[in-house]
Parts: structure tokens; sequence; C-alpha cells
């Protein structure tokens, strides 16, 4: 087992926040998180099963309304480790999607995340695309090894991103940026006007080949992160990177 794949996520994301003093939200916020404390308790950590010396207890660290409990890695443990007490106490990294290397943490904008998925980080990264703003995700997210396709948690859904994903989101970009919704582009039903307008032959091709990836989580993530060549003034300003879903992660963006 190597020392990466030993690594925390909590402790991963700790020592990028540390390098970066303050981080800017996709609106423009300044957000500054706050410095580790250090418990007495020693074990392994019932959230992360990482050893630790430094722990606090997990009666305390967990409140009744976790409900992620069921992601315990050591669920007879009554310490949690000073790392995820660290992750639990802050709410921007609940509420904004995250993006840590060994030298930065960011909460990247929508946009900001279609390039970082189409020039991957070439060293250890942590990716974490919230949809909903409403959940813990650090800790179920894994730390991307360098030299492989990147691995990301979209919401609650483990996905790698191959080498072809420019593909797949070139095609939804052109029919995206050719009049069509994001919603039209999602279930596949599609105004019959707009095609006509867009060409019903260059839709034909485009189509046959997103049929074959629609319903996927890699189809998600790139309807996720597509942009138009020209934003509007909401997009340029930025948006969260987050939208609440009525089904899963992806019925409602547009």
């Amino acid at each position: 087992m190597t020392m990466l794949t030993m690594l925390r996520t909590t402790r991963f994301l700790y020592s990028a926040a540390a390098k970066t003093p303050t981080i800017t939200t996709p609106t423009g916020k300044q957000v500054s998180l706050a410095t580790l404390q250090l418990g007495n308790m020693s074990g392994l950590c019932w959230l992360c099963a990482g050893e630790t010396a430094h722990g606090f207890p997990q009666a305390k660290v967990i409140k009744p309304t976790f409900t992620d409990s069921a992601c315990a890695k050591e669920p007879t443990s009554e310490v949690v480790c000073e790392y995820c007490t660290w992750a639990l106490s802050m709410r921007e990294l609940r509420n904004y999607s995250l993006f840590a290397t060994q030298d930065q943490l960011r909460f990247p904008s929508r946009a900001e995340w279609r390039e970082i998925l189409l020039d991957p980080p070439k060293e250890p990264s942590v990716c974490c695309l919230a949809v909903s703003g409403q959940k813990w995700l650090h800790f179920k997210t894994h730390i991307s090894p360098p030299g492989y396709p990147l691995r990301i948690l979209l919401e609650e859904a483990d996905v790698w991103i191959p080498d072809s994903f420019d593909s797949l989101l070139g095609d939804i970009e052109e029919l995206y940026n050719g009049g069509f919704t994001k919603a039209e582009i999602e279930t596949g039903r599609y105004q019959s006007h707009r095609i006509q307008q867009f060409g019903i032959r260059r839709f034909e091709d485009i189509e046959s080949r997103l049929s074959w990836e629609r319903r996927s989580r890699l189809f998600d993530v790139a309807l996720f992160v597509a942009q138009k060549q020209e934003q509007d003034i909401q997009e340029k300003e930025g948006d969260s990177g987050c939208t609440t879903a009525s089904r899963p992660l992806m019925n409602t963006l547009v």
C-alpha cells in the first residue's frame, strides 16, 4: 500500500487549506477556514479509520442529525480524528464543490471545473462536485493519484474521467450552443423546431453518439460543466456549483 492510498481525504484537504489562507467562492465571497484544533483522545477514527493521538469524542463530534453513520469505517470506535472533526465543522466544505491539490484548496465554479476536467492535474488531487450543496461529501471522496484517469465525486457518484471526455463534452456543448436546453440534452426529448434550426443531419450525427452515453454518470458530469460560448451576466459572475436536484444528480440542471 502506497503512502498516498494510506492518506485520509480529510487530512489531505486540511493540508491544502492550510496553504490557502483565503479561498474565493464562485460568487466572489472571500472565505478563510478555521485552523486545526487538537484533542486528547487516541485510537482509530470512527469516520476515516485513520490513526490519531489528538482526536475528539465521537459522541460530541457526530450530531444526532448526521445521516451518514453507515459510512463510518470504524463504527465501534469512540474517537473522531482531528482532521475529520475539522472538516465536519466547516460548513463551506459542504456548501461548495471542492478541488484540492497538495498546494491549494479551491471552490471552483462549473466553468472552472470544465477546465480542470479537460486538463486534469498531474499531481494527487481531490475533486468533489456538489450538486445540491446540502450533503457532506468530502469524506466520501477518494484522493485521485497521478498517472491514472482523474477520479471525481459527483454528488455521491464515483466517476472516472477518461481521455474521451473532451469528445463527449464537445458534443453536448455543440447542442447547447446550438439552441438546445440542458433539459432537452439530458432527456433526449427535443423540440422539433430547434432540430430544424440546428440542422437535422448534424443533429442526428451527434445524438447517435449521445444516446449511448445518456444516463451514465460521465454524461451527467459533462452536462454539469458544459458551458455556452457567450455566458449571461449571472454566469460571468460565477455560480455556486450547486443546484437542487429533483432526481439524482442532473434533472434540474439547465
